[in-house]
């Protein structure tokens, strides 16, 4: 049975995702914070296809710790997909140093991190495939958005060089660029292109994971930019 680590599984696209790997018959191991809403998610696709870790990824320090708990139990993961992420809305000059070490550590940090201690032991069985959801944030700048787009473009730069360094080693990087989805992150934010409803949907981006999966060794698919047509990027 294959394994999948995803981050941010409770709500949105990773609960999504979540559900939808576990109907490939690929166990899920989620990682989020709000652990009512893991086991709720456990309880909806059971025991044999999802387990979690409740934990914030922004304790940077303590990521290692429950990575090498996770290989312990699970002994490898076969697919990364480093999912999890926070918007702040706010120009820099309003935007707190707090706020931008929380935005940086969860963006960018943890998912280099993640990567780095999974990578390891799949490049040691020349397998895997590593998933970094980014943002149309990380092609285009957005105005007031400066650090939120620096997380992403920075996301965007790691996975590009990464995949040079790992496409020899039987590890697949690929990066999805997507614009507004239609998820509980716009439940505080105003959506400023229109209807919620014409932003895309999780399933669009699930297509891509899915298209992307399923590729033969040989084939490079490196990123994909998904925007909604409302959004004139």
């Amino acid at each position: 049975m294959k394994k999948a680590l995803v981050t941010g599984a409770s709500s949105g696209l990773g609960k999504y995702i979540s559900i939808e790997l576990s109907k490939k018959k690929i166990k899920v191991i989620g990682i989020a914070r709000n652990k009512r809403r893991l086991e709720a998610l456990k309880k909806n696709i059971g025991n044999k296809y999802f387990d979690y870790v409740n934990f914030d990824l922004k304790k940077i320090n303590e990521i290692e710790k429950i990575s090498k708990i996770i290989l312990q139990k699970e002994n490898f993961i076969d697919i990364l997909i480093n999912n999890a992420g926070i918007y702040k809305h706010s120009n820099l000059q309003d935007t707190n140093i707090s706020e931008i070490n929380d935005l940086i550590d969860t963006n960018l940090k943890a998912p280099i991190i993640l990567t780095k201690i999974f990578s390891k032991i799949m490049k040691k069985k020349k397998k895997g495939s590593i998933i970094n959801i980014s943002s149309i944030a990380g092609k285009i700048p957005i105005k007031n958005s400066s650090i939120y787009c620096g997380t992403k473009f920075g996301l965007h730069g790691f996975s590009s060089a990464l995949n040079k360094e790992l496409k020899d080693h039987g590890i697949k990087i690929f990066t999805i660029f997507p614009g507004g989805i239609n998820t509980p992150l716009w439940n505080k934010i105003n959506y400023k292109p229109g209807n919620l409803k014409n932003a895309l949907h999780p399933k669009d981006v699930f297509k891509i994971i899915d298209l992307f999966l399923n590729f033969k060794k040989n084939v490079n698919f490196n990123e994909a930019v998904l925007t909604p047509t409302i959004e004139n990027f």
